[in-house]
C-alpha cells in the first residue's frame, strides 16, 4: 500500500516573505534555458577550503538547499533539509520522513538512500531504508515537498528547529530558528492531509544522581544543575543582586549570610578584585567578559553539583575567553563541568573528556587526550583533522 503525503513550504529569512505554493514547483525549464547547463557536482572540492556542497537554487531565489550529508562523500543523510543560509553550515531546520512504529522516531533520522539527482530548479533521492521517495522542488521564496512512503503502517513528519521553537496548527506548522547571535529564520509548512495527532518528540533520558530530570520539583534541579548561556545575560539590576538572586530564591534572607555567599561568588569567578567595591552598579555596565564570569558567579552562589555552559566563550575577546578557561580548569576541581563547544582547541585544553557530535548522534566518547591523537571512528578523524566541518 502506497501512501503519498505533499508538503508545501514558505520559508522566510529575516523579513516576514510569504509566498503560496500550491503545485507546479517540480516544472523544470523550457528546454536549452540557461540553467539547465549548470552542473551543480561540479566545483566542490577544494584542498584548501572546506568542500561546498552540490545546491538546489534558482537564480536570484532566496531559497537554497543542499543534502544533508556529513561531507561531500557521506553515505548517509541526516534528515532532508529545508534552508540552507550558507554554503558551508547546516541547514536551518530539518525534515525526517518516517513510517513505522512510533518507537522509531528521532529528532533527525540517518537515511541511506540511492538515486540522488540534483539540479537548480530540484532534488531527488530516495531513502533505501525508509523505502521513501522524495521529490523536492523550490521556486524563488518557497518550495514543495512531494514523499511517497511505500511501507504500510502509520507516516511521520518530523521536522527539527534545533535552536528555536515551533508550533501545529491544523495542517500547518511554524516557527522559527537561531542560526547565530542575531539572524532569526522563519518556518511556515503546510501538508496536504490534515494530521491525526501532533506532538513533541522525546528521545531518551537525562537522568541526574539516578533519577530522571523530569521527577525533580524544577527550583529542586535548578539548584542543583546550575546553566552559563552561550551569550552572557546579567539581570538589569546590581552586581550584588545578580548574584543573591539565587540564594534569596531557595529561602536565604539573613543579610550577613547573603554578604557572604556574594563576596565567595565572585571570589570564585575571578571577579571580586574587579568589582568588590562597585556592588552596587548595575551589571549591565560591565565588559563582556566581566558579565559572563558574573553569570558564572551567580550559578556558583546557588551551590551547584554541575554547571552546565553552552559555548560560553563564544561571544567574548581573546582575552576574556583565556580568563573563562582559566576559571572552568579552577573550577572543575570541585565541581562537574559540561561545556558544548564548536572549538576543538578549547575542548582540548579544558576537558577530562570529550564527546564528538554529529547530526545529533553520540559517534564517540572518550578521554580527551585519547579522542585527540587515535580516535576510534574515521568520522572523528575526519572532523579534528579538518577534512569536513
Amino acid at each position: 500500500m502506497k501512501t503519498k503525503l505533499k508538503t508545501s513550504m514558505a520559508l522566510l529569512a529575516s523579513a516576514f516573505l510569504w509566498v503560496s505554493c500550491a503545485g507546479g514547483g517540480g516544472t523544470p525549464p523550457s528546454a536549452m534555458d540557461p540553467v539547465d547547463y549548470v552542473n551543480p557536482y561540479m566545483g566542490n572540492i577544494s584542498h584548501l577550503l572546506v568542500p561546498t556542497f552540490p545546491t538546489v537554487h534558482l537564480p536570484n531565489s532566496m531559497l537554497r538547499v543542499y543534502p544533508e550529508r556529513a561531507d561531500f562523500t557521506g553515505d548517509r543523510l541526516g534528515g532532508l533539509p529545508i534552508i540552507v543560509t550558507n554554503h558551508r553550515e547546516r541547514s536551518a531546520f530539518n525534515l525526517c520522513p518516517y513510517q513505522g512504529d512510533e518507537s522509531g522516531l528521532r529528532p533527525v533520522i540517518a537515511y541511506s538512500y540511492d538515486r540522488e539527482k540534483i539540479l537548480p530548479y530540484r532534488y531527488q533521492v530516495y531513502l533505501d531504508n525508509g523505502e521513501i521517495d522524495v521529490d523536492f522542488a523550490p521556486s524563488h521564496q518557497s518550495a514543495v515537498y512531494s514523499l511517497t512512503f511505500e511501507k504500510e503502517g502509520p507516516a511521520y513528519l518530523v521536522f527539527n528547529s534545533r535552536n528555536g521553537q515551533l508550533q501545529v496548527n491544523g495542517n500547518s506548522v511554524s516557527g522559527y530558528q537561531y542560526i547565530d547571535k542575531k539572524t532569526k529564520v522563519f518556518l511556515y509548512a503546510e501538508t496536504n492531509q490534515k494530521p491525526v495527532k501532533a506532538g513533541v518528540l522525546s528521545n531518551g533520558s537525562v537522568k541526574y544522581d539516578g533519577k530522571d530530570i523530569y521527577s525533580y520539583d524544577i527550583n529542586e534541579l535548578r539548584k542543583n544543575v546550575a546553566m552559563v548561556f552561550q551569550k552572557p545575560n546579567p539581570f538589569a539590576m546590581s552586581i550584588y543582586d545578580n548574584v543573591a538572586y539565587g540564594p534569596k530564591t531557595h529561602g536565604i534572607r539573613s543579610k550577613k549570610e547573603l554578604d557572604e555567599i556574594v563576596e565567595k561568588s565572585l571570589h570564585q569567578a575571578a571577579l571580586w578584585d574587579e568589582v568588590g567595591d562597585k556592588l552596587k552598579k548595575s551589571a549591565l555596565a560591565l565588559s563582556g567578559g566581566q558579565q559572563q564570569r558574573l553569570c558564572i558567579a551567580r550559578t556558583l552562589a546557588v551551590n551547584p553539583d554541575v554547571i552546565l555552559m553552552d559555548e560560553p566563550t563564544s561571544a567574548l575577546d581573546p582575552i576574556s575567553t583565556s580568563k573563562i578557561e582559566e576559571l572552568a580548569l579552577e573550577l572543575k576541581k570541585d565541581y562537574t563541568i559540561i561545556i558544548v563547544t564548536h572549538s576543538m582547541q578549547q575542548a582540548k585544553r579544558i576537558s577530562n573528556k570529550t564527546a564528538f557530535f554529529l547530526l545529533g548522534e553520540v559517534i564517540e566518547f572518550d578521554e580527551t587526550e585519547k579522542l585527540f591523537s587515535n580516535p576510534s571512528d574515521e568520522r572523528t578523524d575526519a572532523y579534528i583533522n579538518g577534512r569536513f566541518g
